[in-house]
């Protein structure tokens, strides 16, 4: 059997000892290029004991590199795909939606491209297996960047940021802070154990004491979305009821233990004024000097008094971004607006249980929102494969990219006026791979698409994460013995004879990405 499907059957008759069989693969038997795995099956009148009776074995069918194009919207790799197939590589596009879970499935492509996809649109557990299709397979990964790019696409703390050559996380120069955040929580006598009906702007409801206190769940939120902050952050926790108080100044990250303390003490108890504690946070944040400045407003919308929807305006205007979690199923409908008019996110938390979730993701969201839209020219910080035969000095003009941080080990070939990264090449375990910061469509790249070497470029860039030939004279077999696996590797030089005595080492690949 190739890939699952019949290729060849025979009755033969069974010697004792070793029996060697031919079986003739055609061409188009095998496949489409790429790695292909076989299965032998013997279906024997009588057997005791079946478990023995099949084995499997991989080869690699080489032909032209084959790429798979995930898109964040259709037609945004269109110029991308055609420089690629103008250098001979065959190119599938596919949405993000239709991406392979399986690291087999994975397995038949040479590289993989990600233009400007964010997270949230990939199924649940590709990003480990792109991890380990790159460290483990050594095949080839390109992420371009984009507005739903990088941090701005929430990989932010994720397997595939591991596997790329820059961090998501902006580390500067100057030593600012990326982001400056202030939580707001309403601490209210609402946000008690309670879960209570629609609320109303006459304030009627129905109140049942079942469950956790919110205001507790808002502690354990408070907590994992300071897991996301870098050191040179700043984070601030106001608690606010009729009034508004700081549990803990804003200031950089504290320690776990000294948070876990400032925001201990916060009871649920009073009316609820909303402006109260928004309009100490947004104070706060107008002083600060970071690069970003961000609210988080956690409450059930129970309004004693303090209508925001002006002040949500007047932040935005300000470069404050409010986004609203709404705690429990009795939260009110005019959050979502709030949250709108705030130029922020809306994340109705109707599992209260939840909460902790929507803080992590939210701020992994803000801390990623490090996009700069400005015209600049690259500058060259070192020679590579991706730039092979381009003028450095003529590289088109780009309008923005996404902000990041190289890793250590990383080669920075392009680079931006600020010193971001624009381009970074690296090896990865058994691959490489590519971040290419700015975007590869008609936002950011409009002069490079129109650039004479972008084909050239396009396939370059791509090109240098293709696996390199494997080593030939080494065949790797599996078969079942009883209940164990026993993995079988043949070496044999030039003249097909044996290899003896050569350092093996196997690495086991798990259905969930992980190895060991």
């Amino acid at each position: 059997l190739g890939d699952g499907q019949l290729i060849h059957s025979q009755e033969v008759r069974l010697q004792p000892g070793t029996n060697r069989y031919l079986v003739p693969v055609e061409a188009t038997d095998a496949g489409p290029t790429g790695f292909r795995r076989y299965r032998a099956q013997i279906l024997p009148e009588a057997d005791a004991w079946l478990q023995n009776n099949e084995a499997s074995a991989f080869t690699v069918v080489h032909g032209p590199p084959t790429v798979l194009l995930v898109e964040g919207q259709p037609g945004e790799g269109d110029n991308l795909a055609e420089a690629l197939r103008a250098g001979g590589m065959q190119v599938t596009a596919a949405p993000p939606g239709e991406i392979t879970t399986t690291l087999a499935g994975l397995a038949g492509y040479d590289a993989l491209v990600l233009a400007n996809v964010p997270a949230p649109s990939l199924p649940s557990g590709t990003m480990p297996m792109l991890q380990a299709y790159v460290r483990d397979l050594g095949r080839g990964l390109v992420v371009t960047g984009g507005e739903n790019g990088f941090g701005a696409g929430g990989y932010l703390r994720t397997a595939l940021e591991e596997a790329l050559p820059v961090d998501m996380e902006v580390r500067n120069r100057e030593q600012t802070p990326n982001l400056a955040l202030v939580v707001a929580v309403d601490k209210s006598g609402s946000m008690g154990a309670c879960h209570c009906d629609s609320p109303d702007l006459n304030q009627s409801y129905v109140r049942q004491e079942v469950g956790q206190p919110k205001v507790d769940i808002a502690k354990e939120a408070i907590m994992s979305a300071a897991s996301a902050l870098g050191q040179l952050d700043t984070l601030g926790v106001v608690a606010f009821d009729e009034q508004a108080h700081w549990a803990l100044e804003m200031a950089q990250l504290p320690d776990p233990a000294s948070l876990e303390q400032s925001v201990g003490g916060i009871q649920a108890s009073g009316q609820t004024n909303l402006r109260s504690g928004v309009e100490v946070a947004y104070q706060a944040l107008l002083g600060s000097n970071a690069r970003l400045k961000h609210v988080i407003l956690m409450t059930d919308g129970w309004v004693h008094t303090g209508d925001l929807t002006a002040l949500a305006e007047e932040m935005a205007d300000q470069g404050i971004t409010l986004s609203v979690v709404a705690a429990g199923e009795g939260s009110a409908e005019y959050l979502a607006e709030l949250a709108q008019r705030g130029g922020g996110r809306y994340y109705p938390a109707t599992d209260i249980l939840r909460v902790p979730d929507f803080f992590l993701k939210e701020t992994v969201q803000a801390v990623g929102q490090y996009i700069i839209e400005e015209p600049f020219f690259p500058l060259p910080s070192m020679p590579g494969p991706a730039l092979q035969g381009l003028d450095p000095a003529a590289l088109p003009l780009l309008l923005g990219y996404n902000g990041t941080t190289p890793k250590g080990t990383a080669r920075v070939l392009l680079s931006t006026p600020r010193g971001d990264p624009l381009l970074a090449t690296w090896q990865y375990g058994l691959g490489r791979a590519v971040a290419w910061t700015s975007d590869l469509k008609g936002q950011w790249a409009t002069e490079w698409l129109a650039w004479p070497d972008f084909s050239r470029f396009g396939s370059q860039l791509v090109g240098w994460t293709l696996p390199v030939p494997q080593v030939e004279g080494v065949a790797a077999g599996v078969s079942l013995r009883e209940d164990q696996a026993q993995v079988t590797v043949e070496a044999t030089d030039e003249d097909g004879l044996p290899r003896n005595f050569l350092e093996v080492s196997a690495t086991l690949i798990g259905p969930d990405g992980g190895d060991e």
